[in-house]
């Protein structure tokens, strides 16, 4: 059936109205995925800076208590021969404060790594809630718990050298091998601490690809749906534009003869 001279105008209007729209709205998708790409592509780039940053306190805090150990073996050697059940003579004792405080920066750094371990694991964890197929490595919050305890047990050894500078040499002796000992656990707990978060770190660049990837095919879904319209507009103005064809043979007119 023909249509109508305004019947073929409006669908011709409609239709070319529809694929502007669907070409805007193309243009849109494509603008809008790279946008959204770059907002949370920021976000895993700061995750990544604060893990780098972490890990760096780590391997800070790790030499600073190894390289602490020198200050204890000179305080040790300072004793002498200094029996064992004699007071601490005042000059050692005056060098045990440095002794501490050569150590106050590297637990400052050792609580900071820590902090920025768990502000990893808060990272994927969240990515993770929101994203199939991702898991939090398990070994993480052990070595939090790790941490926390070194950390503790550095805090009640420094406390312990201060008393034994009160004390008797033996005691003083006693204290510095046990701020040794804890200093040593606090170094290999770094180790397994920063193996952990070097992991979770692994983690989230699996994370990004993987939102990357949804957010790709989101946008080609939308975009099939898109084209699709546009298809059935090209057709609406395919059939406003036909015309009716003529008929290409004459029907016969038939005459009544005489007598019919």
């Amino acid at each position: 059936m023909a249509l109508g001279r305004w019947t073929s105008r409006v669908l011709q209007i409609l239709g070319f109205a529809g694929l502007v729209v669907c070409l805007a709205l193309a243009v849109a998708l494509v603008l809008g995925r790279s946008f959204v790409a770059v907002r949370i592509g920021d976000v895993f780039i700061t995750a990544d800076t604060s893990i780098s940053s972490g890990l760096a306190s780590i391997d800070d805090a790790r030499n600073r208590l190894t390289g602490g150990a020198t200050s204890l073996d000179e305080l040790v050697g300072s004793l002498g021969s200094v029996p064992a059940n004699a007071a601490v003579p005042a000059a050692v004792a005056a060098k045990v404060s440095s002794v501490v405080d050569s150590y106050a920066p590297a637990r400052d750094r050792y609580v900071a790594a820590r902090e920025q371990a768990r502000a990893a694991l808060r990272y994927v964890e969240a990515a993770s809630s929101v994203v199939p197929g991702i898991t939090v490595p398990s070994g993480v919050n052990d070595a939090l718990v790790a941490a926390d305890d070194r950390l503790t047990r550095i805090d009640g050894a420094l406390n312990g050298l201060r008393g034994a500078a009160r004390a008797t040499a033996g005691d003083l002796a006693a204290a510095a091998t046990s701020l040794r000992d804890a200093a040593t656990s606090a170094v290999d707990a770094a180790s397994t601490l920063r193996t952990q978060v070097e992991t979770l770190q692994g983690r989230l660049v699996d994370i990004h690809a993987s939102v990357d990837q949804v957010i790709w095919l989101g946008t080609g879904a939308l975009l099939a749906v898109v084209g699709y319209v546009a298809l059935l507009n090209l057709l609406i103005l395919w059939l406003a534009r036909r015309r009716p064809r003529a008929a290409s043979v004459a029907e016969p007119v038939v005459e009544a003869s005489p007598g019919q």
